[in-house]
């Protein structure tokens, strides 16, 4: 049976007072997403800017991540643009029509789901 998506949204994770909690919880997510593009989509979009407080974009921290995993950049949709998850629902809309995605798996943590998918059925509705 083929994979369902053809891409995969990594949602970002603010680096809060426990950097380490977050970078893994952001290690985990990126380990998700490798694991779509290895079972057939064929791109994977991190669309977090650098937020408050942090050194680096949260997309650049997913795409080092996947990189690691053996995800190809040709195969990255990179933004340093979204500062909430309503921002990377509404941006990754955009995208999806742009550049023709088609089914969308958004990866995220499991407390974060019902949270993001209610966002994300807000906005795509």
């Amino acid at each position: 049976m083929p994979f369902p998506f053809r891409a995969v949204l990594v949602l970002g994770k603010a680096l809060g007072p426990d950097a380490e909690r977050c970078h893994a919880e952001l290690r985990a997510r990126a380990a998700a997403a490798a694991a779509a593009h290895r079972a057939g989509a064929k791109t994977v979009l991190s669309l977090e800017a650098k937020l408050r407080r942090q050194e680096r974009a949260g997309s650049d921290i997913v795409a080092e991540h996947l990189a690691t995993l053996g995800v190809p950049a040709s195969d990255m949709v990179l933004r340093q643009s979204a500062r909430s998850t309503r921002d990377e629902a509404m941006q990754v809309a955009a995208l999806a029509d742009q550049l023709g995605l088609g089914p969308l798996l958004v990866i995220t943590s499991a407390y974060h789901v019902p949270r993001a998918r209610r966002i994300f059925e807000d906005v795509l509705s």
